[in-house]
Formats: C-alpha cells, structure tokens, sequence
C-alpha cells in the first residue's frame, strides 16, 4: 500500500467513525435494486442524514461481519481497503438477496448535557435521560459506545420466493413481508431483534428516498413487531436504535446500537 493510499484510509477512518449526534443515519445503498439473475450491483455504505449522505470504502478492520444471502447461501463480501464502493457483487440466483454488515464499536463523548438530551429524543430514546440521572452517571463528558447493523435487500429476478431472515447481528430489523411485493397500500410488518429475542417499545424511524422525510413510525410492540405504512414508492431507509447501560469492562456509559434496512418499494421491473 503507498504512503499516499495509507494516509487517506487513515483519515476516512476518523470520519466514518463520526459521533452519531452529528451523522444519525449508516446504510447499504445499491446502484440499483431490482436485478436480473447473473447482473452485477455496486453496493455502497453511506453515512448521513434523511438518505442522503457521503459514500465510505470497505475497510475491513472497521467491521465484524460483511456479508450476503441468497437463495439459502451465505457469503462474504469481499473486498480491498479503500475500494468504493464498497462491495461489488455478481448475483446469480434468483430470489430475495440479503445483505448486512455489523460494525465494531466506536466510542465519542458528549460534554454538553443538552445536546446528549437532544440526541436521545430525536432517536426517540427519551426515557434514557431519566435513568442517566437515576444511575448517578455524569452530566459532562458523558461516553457512549456505539455499533451500526445495517442490512440491504436487493430482489433478484420476478420469483416470488425467498424472505428476510434474522442474521444474527445484535439489533437487526426484519422485514416479514418482502418489501418488493407489497400491493399499492399495503402495510409493511416487520420486527426487531436485540440479541436474538423481540425488542418491545422501540421507536422507528422512516426515511423516503423521494422526499427525504425522516418520521417516526409506530413503536415496537411486546413482540417486536410494527406495521409501516409506506406512502409513496421509491427506496425506504427504515431505523430503530437501541441504548442499554454499558457493562463496567470500559469508562462507556452507554452502549447503543443502530439498526437500518434499506429496500425499494417499487414491484415492477
């Protein structure tokens, strides 16, 4: 690797890993979403606001897991570091291809106690600022770890089958219905998984490619499941974060994780 290549990693290192209060949104976004069996699709991870956002290279330190599924086969993807996109894949089978990668935490500090505040509300985590207080934890450089699990679902060819699965990342959205088959105003079910078992009462997040709208969805119920309305067709971000106390191995406070699944609406080819 040059002097040159190592220096620019480095620093794409420091700014992929930007606080969350500044950056809220990580996802998978393809160059397209629906696919013919055997085509080739460039998968790109962007970090941003309301989907819109910079794209970042495959750096393979930077990740637990980076992989695909289709057709009952799992991969990983594979890549150099500094490759942009980030993943360049052939898909040969048809069927419903699911992507995700599982970042390695990354920690920041807040030291101004409104804007931690304003963080959590905005996630829909207001509860979280009664028990700071509760747990004594400090209103000045306050230290969260945080992780991204982010997932993408591509339709490969007209078949029918194929369905979202769990994959095994600590907080993953799964879809209950394939997204690309949904009828006009047909609802979309899907559930959330923290560490395997349903998360009840977490707040989602809906962001329309076409409109850039970032709203807030119905709450997970007892278990983990919420129906979406999704009112326009296009690509649809979908986001749910989840904070829990850290565990006393580290100075972190907290510990969030930050859930995304990204799919196109639209059924036709």
């Amino acid at each position: 690797m040059s002097i040159l290549r190592y220096i620019l990693l480095c620093c794409v290192s420091l700014y992929f890993f930007s606080p969350p209060c500044f950056a809220h949104e990580f996802w998978l976004e393809p160059d397209k979403y629906k696919l013919v069996p055997s085509d080739k699709v460039s998968i790109s991870i962007r970090i941003g606001e309301n989907f819109r956002g910079e794209s970042w290279p495959f750096i393979r330190d930077s990740f637990y897991k980076f992989a695909y599924t289709l057709d009952g086969h799992s991969s990983k993807v594979v890549g150099l570091d500094g490759d942009d996109p980030a993943a360049q894949l052939t898909l040969n089978s048809a069927g419903l291809a699911i992507i995700t990668q599982h970042t390695k935490p990354t920690d920041l500090e807040f030291n101004d106690w409104n804007k931690f505040k304003t963080y959590l509300e905005t996630e829909g985590l207001k509860h979280v600022v009664t028990e700071h207080t509760r747990l004594g934890f400090p209103k000045t450089k306050i230290k969260e770890l945080y992780s991204r699990c982010a997932k993408l679902l591509l339709q490969v060819g007209q078949t029918t089958k194929g369905q979202d699965t769990y994959s095994g990342m600590p907080l993953e959205l799964i879809a209950e219905k394939n997204p690309y088959r949904l009828k006009e105003k047909e609802k979309l079910p899907i559930k959330l998984l923290f560490n395997g078992r349903p998360l009840e009462g977490a707040q989602i997040i809906k962001i329309s490619k076409k409109t850039g709208d970032r709203v807030k969805g119905p709450r997970t119920d007892q278990a983990g499941r919420a129906l979406l309305q999704l009112p326009n067709s296009g690509p649809w971000l979908i986001n749910a974060v989840h904070i829990i106390p850290h565990k006393p191995v580290s100075d972190a406070h907290w510990y969030s994780y930050w859930a995304s699944l990204t799919f196109d609406k639209v059924t036709s080819f």
